[in-house]
């Protein structure tokens, strides 16, 4: 069903696909001896070293925990997944919150391209409703972010106004700055020296 992550990847992958499995699991759990198992048989050579092994193991589970300890202190009691108190398995937490539901969302959403975890059969479809959906969870996460708030500038707007009318209610709203009446014209060469001073 889920291709399993090898070594090379970031544990940020290696997180997901237990979390991935997890949902998918009828009892909603997954055990890390899963993660090693499915990881040793996506091996193509086997060490003969079996301290070496023991370690390798070790190291793998001992990142994704890393992992998803980060998330859940990032996320808080939100977070829609619980590792056991003795260490060996992951528990998918139902029913999420909305926040939980948001950081579910967003877990689907990452996977519809990357082919690293979910073939392309199994990932979600990217319709513009979905896409309104993460424009949406992306305002409200940069406003918590920021502490402060955070506006979407959506294509096309619900209310129809330009880019810039939707500009000029932004700086009113925020009470700062003024943006141009219109939008000007870059000079020949000027993104060239942009992009120098940049690099």
């Amino acid at each position: 069903m889920f291709a399993v992550p090898d070594v090379t990847v970031h544990r940020t992958k290696v997180a997901d696909w237990l979390e991935l499995k997890a949902i998918s699991s009828p009892d909603g759990r997954v055990g890390f001896g899963t993660l090693i198992a499915a990881a040793a048989l996506a091996e193509e050579e086997q060490s003969e070293d079996m301290a070496d092994e023991d370690i390798k193991e070790d190291e793998l589970v001992l990142s994704a925990q890393a992992e998803i300890a980060r998330r859940e202190k990032n996320v808080g009691h939100d977070y829609p997944f619980r590792i056991d108190d003795n260490g060996r398995a992951m528990q998918f937490i139902t029913p999420a919150s909305a926040a939980g539901s948001v950081y579910l969302f967003c877990l689907f959403l990452s996977h519809a391209f990357d082919r690293t975890i979910v073939p392309k059969a199994l990932a979600p479809k990217v319709t513009n409703k979905i896409r309104d959906l993460f424009q949406a969870c992306a305002t409200v996460a940069a406003g918590g972010y920021v502490q402060g708030p955070s506006m979407s500038f959506g294509f096309p707007r619900p209310d129809g106004t330009t880019f810039l009318k939707a500009l000029h209610r932004v700086y009113q709203l925020f009470g700062d700055g003024t943006p141009r009446k219109r939008p000007s014209r870059l000079r020949k060469n000027s993104l060239k020296r942009v992009t120098d001073k940049m690099s």
